[in-house]
């Protein structure tokens, strides 16, 4: 009997994946601050694991590409990632670190997500704009929801207990929805045609990555120290911060869909160029503000969006089908560098001059990206468009 498949199954697989994401970047560095009372600590449960994509997303990506699959290798390390979720409450902070790591080299098989949705699509920023839409919106379940379903601003070790199972559920959740999911067809075997461009554009994305998780890594720790009252109401530490996160993603649900259409209408540089400026100016801006209105303004700006879009089309653009994987798991290894750096970074500088330096230094960082972007033409990418 033949088991029947949904082609876009894999995009409850994205929200539920997400929805994790949102909920563990709001909850485990504020925990880790609380175990190890370290700003450096606090910001590596976040860099270290995403730096594990530098490995994790090449090998998913080559393996696919020499199995001929997609499906298979996204729902083996799913699986495998979901289940670690259960011992992190028993760990040290080290321990605590080292397991997400191995973790997330795990569940990094969900850049695969990405070939599911691009790899037979003429229009592949519209595809991915859809495919971010869903993971907004699982960000925003995540980073709300977890936080005042199981309120605790004291995060004791029963709070992380049922946070982990709860994870550990929406992963198991989010691969059986893989299962399911339709598999890319492979074409005959063509000749390789690896070339410049997706080299370009992994360094073009781990230098401003690299900028940008030198804020993105310390905001939760730095935003948890503000206080907001609303109707009577006081929001801080964990509350606050999942607010915070919850809404930036609730303005990139329909951001994802403009941005993919905007990648495949509008030239991919310019596109890119213009995201690496405005992250410039709202960093700067970041750095002089201690007003908690414009933080939020700078935060919940979808500027991201403008630029993983386009940079991941024209990735998969540019190779043919038997590379995609490759080209697509190149590029989130490049995001996780950035962000590997860009943890060290924002961790040292806010422990030893304070957060206004992070954000200063990661406003100069992100102007580097410049340098790679003039190498690269977006007009002369576009081989495989539909295949």
């Amino acid at each position: 009997m033949v088991m029947r498949t949904y082609r876009r199954s894999y995009l409850v697989a994205a929200l539920m994946f997400n929805l994790i994401n949102g909920a563990a970047i709001v909850v485990f560095p504020l925990y880790m601050l609380k175990l190890s009372e370290d700003y450096l600590m606090a910001t590596l449960v976040t860099g270290l694991p995403l730096s594990a994509q530098i490995a994790g997303n090449y090998f998913w990506g080559r393996i696919s590409d020499k199995l001929r699959t997609r499906k298979l290798p996204a729902v083996s390390g799913c699986i495998a990632g979901s289940v670690l979720f259960l011992l992190l409450p028993f760990l040290s902070p080290v321990q605590f670190i080292g397991l997400r790591t191995v973790q997330n080299m795990l569940l990094s098989s969900q850049v695969l997500l990405q070939n599911l949705a691009s790899d037979t699509e003429a229009r592949k920023g519209s595809s991915l704009g859809i495919l971010n839409l869903y993971s907004n919106i699982g960000v925003v379940a995540g980073a709300l929801g977890f936080v005042f379903l199981l309120p605790s601003e004291t995060l004791s070790f029963e709070f992380i207990a049922a946070f982990s199972v709860s994870l550990a559920l929406a992963g198991i959740v989010g691969t059986l929805s893989l299962v399911f999911s339709a598999d890319v067809p492979f074409n005959a075997r063509r000749k390789k045609t690896k070339n410049r461009t997706v080299y370009i554009l992994c360094l073009l994305t781990a230098v401003v990555m690299w900028g940008n998780y030198t804020v993105f890594s310390i905001f939760p720790v730095y935003i948890s120290d503000f206080s907001v009252t609303v109707n009577g109401l006081t929001f801080t530490g964990v509350k606050l911060t999942g607010i915070f996160i919850a809404s930036s993603s609730i303005t990139g649900i329909p951001a994802s869909y403009i941005a993919g259409k905007f990648a495949d209408k509008y030239r991919k540089e310019l596109l890119i160029g213009a995201s690496i400026l405005v992250y410039s100016v709202i960093w700067y801006i970041l750095a002089f503000t201690t007003s908690l209105p414009v933080i939020y303004i700078i935060w919940v700006l979808p500027v991201w969006l403008f630029f993983v879009l386009p940079v991941t089309a024209a990735a998969s653009e540019s190779v043919g089908i038997e590379e995609r994987g490759w080209a697509i798991g190149l590029i989130n290894a490049g995001i996780g560098m950035g962000a590997l750096l860009g943890s060290y970074t924002g961790g040292y500088l806010s422990g030893l001059y304070g957060f206004p330096s992070a954000f200063m230094v990661a406003g100069c960082t992100v102007l580097l990206g410049l340098v790679p972007l003039a190498l690269w033409k977006s007009s002369s990418t576009k081989m495989y468009c539909c295949t």
